[in-house]
Order: C-alpha cells, then structure tokens, then sequence
C-alpha cells in the first residue's frame, strides 16, 4: 500500500525555503553593510566643522584673505607713511612673511583636504552588488536611491574635495606677480615722493623680495617641525620623535646651506640666520629629551603615550560609531602592559604610529 506524503501539495521544500531565507539575509546584511558606508562617507564629506565640505569653504575664505593681504602689502609700497626707511623695511618684512607663511599654510590645508575627501571616496569605492533575491524586488526603489545618493556623493566630492588643491597653482602664480607689482608699486612711489633713495631703496627691497621668498618656507618647515617635536615630547610619543628628526635635520642643512649663500639684506639674513638655529637647537634638544632616558624601555613609552590618548577614544568613537578606524583603535586600546612588554621595536612602532594613523581618520583628517 503506498504511503501518503506529509507534505501537502503547494508546500516549498523545507531546504528551499531556508536557502530562500538565507539568501535573504545576505542580501540585507549587504545593503546595510552598503548603506552604512554611505552614512560613514557623507559625514567626513558634509558632516561637522572637520568635513571637507566645511574646511574647503573655510579655506577659500582664508584664500580670499591671503589676497586680500597683498592689497595690504601693496598700500604700504606707495608710501604713504613718512617712516625712516627701516622702520618700512621691517614693516615690508613682516607681511611678507606672513603672506609667505599663509600660502605654506594654505598648501598643507589643501593636501590634507584632498586626503579627507580620498578617504571619503574609498568608503564608497566599490560598493557591494545586491543579489537579486525575488523578496527583495518590493525595495528596488529604495536600493535604487541609495545607488543615485552614492553617485551625487561622489561627484561631491570629486569637486569640492580638490577645489583647494586644484587652486594652488594659481596661487603660486598670484604670488610671483604680487612680489613684482609692489617692485613696481613701490618705484612709482619712490619716483613721486623722492622719499628714499631710489637706486639704493630698490637695491635693498629687490634683495629682500628675493630673500624672503627662499627664507620664509625653510622657517615655516621648521616652525612646524619643532612645534611637532614639542607635541611629541610633551606626549611621550618615542617612535613619532624617531619618525620627526630624520626630516628635520635634513630640513636645517638646507635651510644653513640657502642662508649662507645670502648675503642682502645684511639684517634679515642675520635674523633668519639667528631663528635657524634657534628652531634646529630646540629640535635637536627636544628629541633628546624624548629619547635620551635610558631608564625608560620603548615599552613603556608606548604604554604612556596609549593611557594618554585612550582618553580621547569616548569623544572620538562612541560606542553607536562603527568604523574601520574606530575598530582598530579599539584593539589597539585594549593592549595591556604585558603585550606591550612581549613586544620587539618594529611592533611597538606599528603599535604607536598606527594608533595616530587610526586616530587621524577616525578625525577625518
């Protein structure tokens, strides 16, 4: 006698009902894992104050600034102040070197701004494919303007995430042809008032134009290192202050070698000499600072610049944040004294530079 089947006609196998199941949650955990990029992406590109949205408009407000710092130095090569010549040489000296140090300032920003921008862009890079699963047909329509809201991100940021850098050649341009309006500014005044004298005043302002434009970046690269040193220093940051002093002793030896082959004027090449060394001194004393006591191994360096920054990993990743950056700021976070202590120099060097690579763009910097 045939034995009657349990199961009723129009029932799905129970194997492809699950497979059907399983294919479903796949493709949810897809556009969810895909969507939360999407959310990661849009706010380092519009999100907050450290967006590359907003620092791109705050740089194209300290652009239009720097322009408008040339009018300054413009006005005051038409003499119209009756000042000994030395007191308009200085005069002349400082907002040259505050335009020389903006422009510098304003290439750093811009790079750093295209990184954030890139950063952004990789979230969304290479979006995952969605499967096409029958059950999921009835959300097409939301899948589809995820796919459109990624594309508008994108070009967002191909645009606004390089208008800063894409600018910095017309910059340098506006630069070279400021420094020869205020030659020319400043001989028509000369020729007018008969203030100073004008083969000798010419001389000296020609000289001091061509100096200031190789002193001021060698001083703003040292500027920078030292105050990076210091932050290291005062942080305990032992393989970053390694990291710092091979590019800051090679930026001292250009910086001695371009002043020595000046000579005019007499009195801005002794300064520049003069705050040369002081910034090589104070590097080289603060590296050795850092990294002279012996009594303290590299472990335990390490160990008190994590307890140091670990205070800052609430603010910056909160536990609703998920992030490749937060999560591996989170593992690194959890290592203890003994880890520390098992490890050689090239890990706890990893472990240190890639807590402030991680920190960075957790940042979005």
């Amino acid at each position: 006698m045939a034995i009657p089947s349990l199961t009723r006609a129009g029932d799905q196998d129970p194997l492809e009902r699950e497979r059907a199941s399983v294919a479903r949650m796949s493709a949810a955990n897809l556009v969810a894992e895909r969507h939360g990029r999407y959310i990661q992406a849009r706010a380092v590109a519009t999100e907050s104050s450290g967006s590359a949205q907003a620092r791109t408009e705050a740089w194209l407000g300290r652009m239009q600034g720097w322009i408008e710092g040339w009018l300054k130095v413009l006005a005051l090569a038409d003499l119209k102040d009756d000042v000994p010549y030395s007191v308009f040489e200085d005069n002349l000296t400082k907002l040259l070197q505050g335009q020389s140090d903006e422009l510098t300032a304003l290439g750093i920003e811009a790079q750093s701004i295209t990184q954030l921008a890139n950063t952004a862009l990789n979230y969304i890079a290479t979006p995952a494919d969605i499967p096409n699963v029958p059950d999921m047909a009835s959300y097409q329509d939301t899948l589809n303007l995820l796919v459109r809201r990624e594309g508008e991100l994108r070009a967002m940021l191909n645009d606004v995430g390089h208008t800063a850098e894409n600018r910095l050649e017309k910059l340098g341009q506006t630069d070279g042809t400021s420094r020869k309006a205020v030659y020319g500014r400043l001989k028509a005044a000369l020729l007018a008032k008969g203030r100073y004298p004008l083969d000798q005043t010419l001389a000296q302002v020609d000289a001091l134009l061509s100096a200031e434009k190789t002193v001021d970046p060698i001083l703003a690269r040292l500027n920078g290192g030292f105050t990076r040193m210091n932050g290291y220093n005062a942080n305990l940051a032992y393989f970053h202050g390694m990291e710092e002093i091979v590019p800051a002793r090679k930026d001292c030896t250009d910086a001695r070698t371009a002043i020595s082959k000046l000579s005019s004027p007499a009195g801005f090449v002794s300064k520049s000499k003069t705050r040369v060394e002081q910034l090589c001194t104070g590097i080289e004393k603060l590296y050795a600072d850092l990294t002279g006591d012996a009594s303290i191994t590299k472990a335990q360096y390490v160990g008190e610049y994590l307890r140091t920054e670990k205070t800052r990993l609430p603010t910056v990743c909160p536990r609703d944040v998920s992030s490749p950056a937060c999560d591996k700021l989170a593992v690194l976070a959890a290592l203890s004294a003994t880890d520390l202590g098992q490890m050689d120099d090239a890990r706890l060097r990893f472990v240190e530079l890639g807590w402030s690579e991680a920190m960075n763009r957790a940042l979005g910097k």
